[in-house]
C-alpha cells in the first residue's frame, strides 16, 4: 500500500482503520524504505526557511519528552522508546509520523522497480500516470475522504475553514520529495500539545493531535463505514469530493459559499414541479425549512427560528452570486461591516461548515428520515 503524510505524530502498534470499506488506514512507516523516504522528507522540510523551525537537538528533546510521558499510558510507546529512542532525531520523528495508507494495487513497487531498471540502463525520466491509475485514483479518494472525516471530527468551531488532517496530498512523493514548511508547523503544534495537558484537552486545534482525537476518529470512521454498507457510498464520496474542492482548491470566498450551499441542497432539496412553482423560490424555501430542521435535531439547544433566518440570508447571497448580481453582494458586505462583521462572507462560510456537519451527522444516523424530508 502507498501512503500520504498526515499532520499526526504518534507511534502506532498496528494500523488504525480510517475506512475498512475503502481500504484506508492510518499507520507509521514500517519498512526501511518507507522510514528513509519520510526521514528525507522531514530533513528537507527543515531546510526551508520557516518561522516554525526547530534544531535537531530541540526535536530530539521534544520527542523524548513525549515518549517519556506517554510511555506511562501506552505500553507500546514504552517498547518503541526502548527500541528507537537513540536513533537520530529525524529518523525517530519519521518512525513516529503517521501516514494514511491507500491501496495502490502494488503499482508503487512496480514503478520503483521499473525506475531502478531504467536507471541501471542509463535512462533518466519520470512516470506519467493516467487519472484511472490506482495511485492517482485511490490517493485522490483518500484525500477527498479526509476532508469529509475532518469536517466531522474537527474541534475548531467557527475557525474551521475546510482544512484536512492530510499534510501533503502529493501522490507522487516517491518520485520526487517536495516537502513544505507545513511539516515544521505540524511538529510545532505537536510540541505545543505535548508540553501542556491543558492545551491538549481544550485547544481549538486539538483535533490535529492524535491522542486527543483518536476515539473520535474511530467513532466517525465506523459511522461512515456503516453508511457505506447501506449503499450510501456514492453520495458520501461525492460530498467528500465537493468538500475537498471547497477546502483545498477554491480560493475565492464567493465560489466557496456557492459550493457549500450546493452540498446542503443535494442533501435536503428536490426539484419542484416546474408547472406549479417558481423553481428557485421553492428550492429556497425547502433549503431554509429542511436544513433548519436537521440542524435543530442535531442540537436542540439551538434556536431554530434564528437558524432559519440565517439560512434565508445565506441562500439570498448564494443566489446573488450565482446570478452575477455582485452589486447586491457588495451591498450585503458593506451593510454587515457597518454592524461590526469584519469578514461577513468568511463568517457565512464558517457557519455553512457548521450546518453541513450537523446535517451530515443526521444523515449518517438516519438516512431514511433525511431522504423522506428531502422528498417531502
Amino acid at each position: 500500500m502507498n501512503f500520504l503524510l498526515t499532520n499526526y505524530i504518534y507511534p502506532l502498534r498496528e494500523r488504525f482503520p480510517l475506512s475498512a470499506n475503502l481500504q484506508l488506514y492510518l499507520d507509521n512507516p514500517r519498512t526501511d524504505r518507507e522510514v528513509l523516504a519520510v526521514t528525507e522528507y522531514i530533513r528537507q522540510a527543515y531546510k526551508i526557511e520557516s518561522a516554525f523551525q526547530y534544531s535537531e537537538e530541540a526535536i530530539n528533546q521534544g520527542l523524548k519528552q513525549f515518549l517519556s510521558e506517554y510511555s506511562r499510558e501506552d505500553e507500546y510507546i514504552s517498547d518503541f522508546y526502548k527500541t528507537y529512542g537513540q536513533r537520530e532525531p529525524y529518523e525517530l520523528l519519521a518512525r513516529m509520523w503517521i501516514v494514511a495508507r491507500y491501496n495502490d494495487e502494488g503499482l508503487h513497487e512496480t514503478l520503483r522497480q521499473e525506475g531502478k531498471r531504467l536507471a541501471e540502463e542509463g535512462h533518466v525520466g519520470f512516470f506519467m500516470l493516467e487519472d484511472d491509475n490506482p495511485i492517482i485514483k485511490n490517493s485522490r479518494q483518500l484525500l477527498e475522504y479526509s476532508h469529509l472525516i475532518s469536517l466531522l471530527i474537527h474541534t475548531s468551531g467557527e475557525l474551521y475553514e475546510g482544512k484536512t488532517f492530510i499534510l501533503d496530498g502529493n501522490e507522487g512523493w516517491f518520485q520526487e520529495i517536495r516537502p513544505t514548511h507545513f511539516a515544521c508547523i505540524a511538529f510545532f503544534m505537536f510540541m505545543a500539545f505535548t508540553g501542556s495537558s491543558e492545551v491538549a484537552r481544550k485547544d481549538d486545534q486539538r483535533w490535529l493531535f492524535f491522542p486527543a482525537v483518536r476515539e473520535e476518529l474511530m467513532r466517525v470512521g465506523r459511522l461512515l463505514d456503516d453508511a457505506f454498507s447501506r449503499n450510501l457510498e456514492e453520495k458520501l464520496l461525492y460530498i467528500a469530493s465537493l468538500l475537498k474542492v471547497a477546502g483545498s482548491d477554491i480560493k475565492d470566498d464567493k465560489a466557496k459559499l456557492v459550493m457549500l450551499v450546493s452540498i446542503i441542497e443535494l442533501l435536503v432539496t428536490h426539484n419542484p414541479d416546474f408547472s406549479r412553482f417558481n423553481v428557485e423560490d421553492s428550492i429556497n424555501k425547502q433549503f431554509q425549512l429542511k436544513a433548519a430542521t436537521l440542524i435543530y435535531l442535531n442540537d436542540k439547544s439551538r434556536n431554530i427560528d434564528q437558524i432559519k433566518r440565517r439560512l434565508k440570508q445565506i441562500y439570498a447571497l448564494r443566489s446573488a452570486i450565482a446570478h452575477g448580481d455582485f452589486r447586491s453582494v457588495t451591498k450585503y458586505v458593506e451593510k454587515a461591516k457597518k454592524k461590526g462583521e469584519e469578514y461577513p462572507i468568511s463568517m457565512m462560510i464558517s457557519e455553512l461548515y457548521d450546518y453541513l456537519r450537523a446535517i451530515i451527522m443526521e444523515y449518517l444516523r438516519d438516512d431514511k428520515f433525511v431522504d423522506f424530508l428531502k422528498k417531502s
